[in-house]
């Protein structure tokens, strides 16, 4: 038996399918759950998946069971795109997302198959195989050097670290003439190895070569034979300074780099061609340069340097990677968010700062402050929490149908407690990241001591300041970061909520629009839409945080993590 509904729900075999429609074959229209926070008590901050639950006949011979009575180990993802009509017959995009396959089941005998569709953010906890970072290495002097080498002998070269020699980084008995600026340069200066020594142990058999191109550019990663990464801030062909003139006994052009962390003065650091590789700048599959913010002005050196990294841009590359053909939409309020480029060393290997892709977002999102969510359309939108109102849509109910309405004193994500552990890019003398650690809590009213706090919210968080290199400033960073936490959720904010008849005006709205009551303004946080019943409901939150005492209440214990 077919039943029609006033939905659409059209199916999509990704990679390679069509989007059809499956329409008719629906057992009963979906319930869709869409939020920005989690359903229960006093767990704040926590990123959660929207889903639809949906059942299907299964019948013989109908594109339901052609499709699913497959053996499913070799398929990548089904996608599901649900639509409801309008007054004017014009669809609505509602919810988009891929089959749960872990929650397919069949019910006997009535020919039925049910299962959930999740959200596109579900499917980022692991990237496709082989994927990594900035996965292409190259040989930095063979590659962009090999008009120099005639003889075809390998190749190793020698890194030359400076003081600089300029008014604010002068250091005596470094002559580096009028070349060096700063004190994070270096040069690059390539030699021939000695042709009857192939075990690379010697590195002065053969005479220093010019360079005629650069062996290294702005944003790529140099690794010295000893596996030291260096991010490469710019760099420039010239002639070797007095110092290392006198120390290899030639004049030759070479690579100038700045390089971050510096070498310290004199050091010497060496690599071979074929033993050492150098990363490119590019960021999974996107192009050279993408994800780095270069300096508007130049440097002493008329050049301008790598700055930073765009936390906006490694985002959406990371979902890009699973989702290539979905928009990113930034209401942050800033075209960039700049994350310190000391990180290089964390966005490199097949672990996105360390962690898996999805836990890379929620650093990422909880760092800027941002509530990270897919949308109606299905695009990805990354919404700050300081332009909930500004930059959501306001909504007016209309002649909407109010089901029924009840507000709530408190919101139920209420918090007393708030721990942030910042990671950092350095590492103690045991190869271990340093972390900032801090916990911050409510002040006992009347009184300067602080609670024991029951409901504490925790967050792993970057810096964005590269000044923070040492653990007392860590955790200086981590405390003023819990209180900016502890200030958005521990703080009383009302709520409401509302059902109301799904119609043409609640069919456009979506999560984090917002609208007034005369008196405040409220947010959504989540949308629940009943296909069936034809109804909304939704949980507005007061955008406007405020002070209470705490002996007002009583806070649940548990603990809540991002």
């Amino acid at each position: 038996m077919t039943m029609i509904y006033p939905v659409k729900i059209e199916f999509k075999d990704y990679p390679s399918g069509e989007w059809t429609d499956w329409s008719r074959y629906l057992c009963t229209a979906p319930i869709i759950s869409r939020k920005v926070e989690s359903d229960n008590d006093g767990e704040a901050g926590v990123i959660v998946f929207d889903k639809a639950s949906v059942s299907f006949y299964y019948i013989e011979d109908n594109p339901v069971y052609n499709a699913f009575s497959l053996d499913l180990s070799s398929k990548q993802r089904y996608l599901f795109r649900i639509s409801a009509p309008k007054t004017d017959k014009t669809y609505v995009p509602l919810f988009e997302g891929s089959a749960d396959f872990s929650t397919i089941k069949w019910a006997e005998p009535s020919s039925e198959i049910s299962f959930d569709i999740s959200d596109k953010l579900t499917a980022l906890g692991i990237l496709p195989a082989g994927q990594t970072q900035r996965g292409a290495s190259f040989d930095c002097l063979n590659l962009r050097n090999a008009d120099i080498n005639p003889y075809g002998y390998p190749l190793f070269a020698n890194i030359y670290s400076s003081a600089g020699s300029g008014s604010t980084y002068s250091q005596s008995g470094h002559d580096w003439e009028a070349y060096g600026n700063y004190d994070d340069e270096a040069v690059i200066v390539t030699f021939l190895n000695n042709p009857e020594d192939q075990s690379y142990s010697v590195f002065w058999g053969g005479a220093p070569v010019n360079h005629f191109n650069l062996c290294v550019n702005r944003g790529e990663t140099l690794v010295d034979l000893d596996g030291n990464q260096y991010l490469v801030l710019e760099s420039w062909n010239n002639t070797v300074p007095v110092t290392v003139a006198n120390a290899i006994g030639y004049y030759v052009s070479c690579t100038w780099v700045r390089l971050t962390p510096k070498i310290p003065a004199g050091i010497v650091m060496v690599i071979a061609a074929g033993i050492t590789n150098t990363y490119y700048s590019t960021y999974y599959n996107k192009p050279e340069e993408y994800i780095d913010i270069i300096s508007s002005s130049q440097d002493a050196n008329g050049l301008c340097p790598l700055q930073s990294f765009d936390g906006l841009k490694i985002i959406g590359t990371i979902f890009n990677c699973v989702w290539p053909d979905v928009s990113i939409v930034n209401l942050t309020g800033s075209s960039t968010y700049p994350i310190p480029m000391e990180y290089f060393n964390r966005l490199i290997d097949e672990n996105p700062l360390g962690t898996d892709p999805l836990s890379a977002l929620k650093i990422l999102s909880d760092t800027m402050k941002c509530y990270i969510y897919i949308n109606r359309p299905g695009q990805l939108v990354i919404q700050s929490k300081s332009y909930l109102v500004s930059n959501g849509i306001t909504r007016t109910f209309c002649n909407t149908k109010i089901i029924s309405k009840e507000k709530k004193y408190f919101w139920d994500k209420l918090i007393d407690g708030a721990e942030v552990s910042i990671k950092s890019w350095l590492k103690d003398p045991d190869g271990n990241y340093l972390e900032g650690a801090s916990t911050q809590t409510k002040q006992i009213p009347g009184s300067n001591a602080y609670i024991k706090p029951k409901n504490v919210i925790t967050k792993e968080l970057l810096t964005g300041d590269s000044n923070d290199c040492t653990q007392s400033l860590l955790n200086y960073k981590a405390a003023v970061e819990a209180n900016n936490i502890l200030n958005f959720y521990g703080q009383r904010r009302s709520a409401i909520e509302f059902q109301l008849h799904l119609d043409d005006n609640t069919l456009e709205w979506d999560l984090l629009d917002n609208f007034s009551d005369g008196t405040s303004t409220y947010f959504y946080v989540s949308i629940e839409i009943d296909l069936v019943e034809r109804t909304i409901t939704l949980m507005p939150v007061e955008a406007s945080g405020h002070d209470y005492d705490l002996r007002q209440i009583v806070i649940s214990s548990g603990t809540n993590s991002a």
